[in-house]
């Protein structure tokens, strides 16, 4: 089969691997975005994989590897439309892994000056909130993750500020800094969560294109936005 073509105006998206992290975490939006396709068929979304090491493996024992590093990706981040954080295993309160580079490439993505049209989203999957939790991103938001860590969430969050914490597929965060913030619920929620950012960037028919494509039923939210 021959590769895909990519449209003109594609989106720049980089996702983060580390070790340890979840592969659906990993895989789902990327499987997503892959069916994210124009008319023409060509692909709306083109993704690079940063990493601060060669090869990643996730908890599954599965090896990842990167396109770029994350010295390099923080150099050009002004480049990229979407960044997407996987969760994993295994974050409490007070055990938040320790991903190289990861605060410099968030600081640096959410310093962009924003767009007035077609903001750019920084999309977390299921525990991948908790890195933005510590940084004390969500102040005066409302967020969710796996319903396993709903209460580690909450506690976390409330060492920098008031957050509302729901149990939900995903929810809209709104506006941080320059960029519009997706968190996702517990695993599979994160191939809802990124049908609603295809849905928020290139429409609902595209986004109901994927969903069908995938042969999967779409949880959405009724209320997805994180606002007090």
């Amino acid at each position: 089969m021959p590769p895909s073509t990519y449209a003109p105006n594609a989106l720049q998206t980089v996702i983060i691997a580390w070790t340890g992290m979840d592969l659906t975490d990993f895989a789902g939006p990327v499987e997503v975005l892959s069916h994210a396709r124009n008319d023409q068929r060509e692909r709306l979304y083109n993704l690079t994989i940063a990493a601060e090491t060669d090869e990643s493996e996730t908890s599954q024992n599965v090896s990842i590897h990167r396109h770029t590093g994350i010295e390099e990706l923080v150099q050009n981040i002004d480049k990229y439309d979407v960044l997407i954080l996987p969760g994993g295993g295994g974050f409490t309160a007070d055990t938040v892994p320790d991903v190289p580079g990861l605060k410099n490439v968030m600081k640096a993505f959410t310093a962009l000056q924003p767009r007035e049209s077609n903001p750019r989203v920084l999309l977390t999957i299921c525990a991948g909130v908790f890195f933005l939790a510590e940084a004390g991103l969500l102040v005066n938001k409302v967020a969710t993750s796996h319903y396993f860590s709903l209460r580690d969430l909450q506690k976390l969050c409330d060492r920098h500020g008031e957050t509302k914490i729901v149990r939900q597929h995903y929810v809209d965060v709104g506006d941080v800094g320059g960029t519009r913030v997706v968190v996702s619920g517990g695993i599979t929620s994160g191939f809802d969560a990124t049908l609603y950012l295809v849905e928020m960037q290139q429409g609902l028919g595209v986004a109901e294109k994927a969903r069908a494509v995938l042969d999967a039923g779409w949880r959405r939210e009724a209320l997805p936005f994180g606002t007090f």
